[in-house]
């Protein structure tokens, strides 16, 4: 189960590092929280005041894990 569960997250891990290759350079360096911030301003000026149920502490910090190559 446990096996199963760390495939699903590098699995999510590998699909957001391609989505993040989509967006200008300057997005991907962005913090976490300047984005979350500019949006949340964006989101004010426009009027769209709708509650997110998405905080800081909710998104996982990625870990970084070297596998070792099979040559």
């Amino acid at each position: 189960m446990k096996k199963e569960l760390d495939s699903l997250l590098q699995t999510a891990e590998k699909a957001f590092a391609v989505e993040l290759l989509t967006m200008p350079a300057a997005i991907r360096k962005m913090k976490r929280k300047d984005l979350l911030s500019k949006c949340a301003r964006a989101r004010t000026a426009t009027g769209l005041d709708v509650p997110t149920d998405c905080s800081l502490e909710d998104i996982p910090n990625p870990k970084l894990v070297r596998t070792n190559s099979k040559k």
